[in-house]
């Protein structure tokens, strides 16, 4: 079975050079829920890369199958773990020999597959293990397994079988965070006041529940990622990139860009253009 495999540049993903991360988008049957399968693998002329996830709103899982890698300050060996909810890029240390996958949903899918109370998992990385004992076999089998091909579909096999299982998901806030991707420069009660009815806390209630985070935090997010996609595609004045994904200045959109990404658009800038043009080894703020 073919995968195609996305470009590096995706917003969520910073482009690395040489060491091996691909984005692969999921089977139709998943495609709701998972907005891509990623895989950073070493080889012996690496000697290590640091990686940044920024948010997206949604949750992810990290696959380990290779040496420990370093998550923010938590070392991660051999296993599953869910990523929880973040609104801070996450910092990803990859020896040479790794062998690391990640899903990523999209924001309010999680519960498809896993019937957990979000809102708890916003406390850093959770090993998997003791709360679902089947994820042992697949690492045993992704380890087995004779190509990434396979091991691709190993993991959409297993998403498969949880939605088959599970299959929960709030419908009635999907039209929401579409409307809320489309006017995240809104203010927030008269982007919910004609939804459903329901009264803003109320619907920050659902919020929370499905999606971890209120839905301040999930509009701050669709705005950095309309800033730093632009950034990417269209390197261009600082100003007009602050104006043009809604922020109310330039300065107001260095101190959001700096909460997330621990620098400023012009420090990301000059590393972004430097990474592309193979002149930058490490990622490192």
């Amino acid at each position: 079975m073919k995968r195609n495999p996305l470009s590096t540049a995706q917003p969520e993903i910073l482009p690395v050079n040489d060491f091996g991360l691909k984005l692969y988008l999921p089977l139709p049957s998943l495609s709701q829920s998972i907005q891509h399968i990623w895989y950073c693998g070493g080889t012996s002329s690496n000697t290590g890369f640091t990686q940044y996830l920024t948010p997206n709103g949604g949750l992810g899982i990290i696959i380990n199958i290779g040496s420990p890698i370093w998550v923010d300050n938590e070392q991660l060996k051999q296993g599953v773990y869910f990523d929880s909810t973040f609104v801070q890029s996450q910092k990803i240390q990859l020896p040479s020999n790794c062998k690391v996958f990640g899903i990523r949903f999209f924001p309010g899918e999680f519960k498809r597959c896993f019937p957990l109370p979000v809102c708890e998992l916003r406390k850093g990385l959770v090993d998997t293990s003791s709360i679902y004992p089947d994820t042992e076999q697949l690492l045993t089998e992704l380890t087995l397994a004779s190509c990434r091909i396979k091991q691709i579909v190993l993991i959409e096999n297993w998403l498969y079988s949880l939605i088959c299982r599970f299959n929960y998901s709030d419908v009635a806030l999907r039209p929401l965070l579409s409307k809320l991707r489309a006017n995240y420069s809104g203010k927030i009660s008269k982007l919910i006041d004609s939804h459903t009815g329901l009264s803003q806390r109320s619907l920050e209630r659902r919020f929370k529940s499905s999606l971890g985070m209120s839905i301040k935090e999930y509009l701050d997010i669709q705005r950095f990622n309309t800033a730093l996609k632009t950034i990417r595609q269209k390197p261009e004045d600082l100003s007009q990139v602050a104006l043009s994904a809604g922020y109310y200045d330039q300065s107001h959109f260095s101190r959001q860009f700096k909460r997330v990404m621990n620098i400023t658009p012009g420090q990301y800038l000059q590393r972004f253009l430097k990474s592309r043009s193979g002149n930058l080894r490490d990622e490192n703020p």
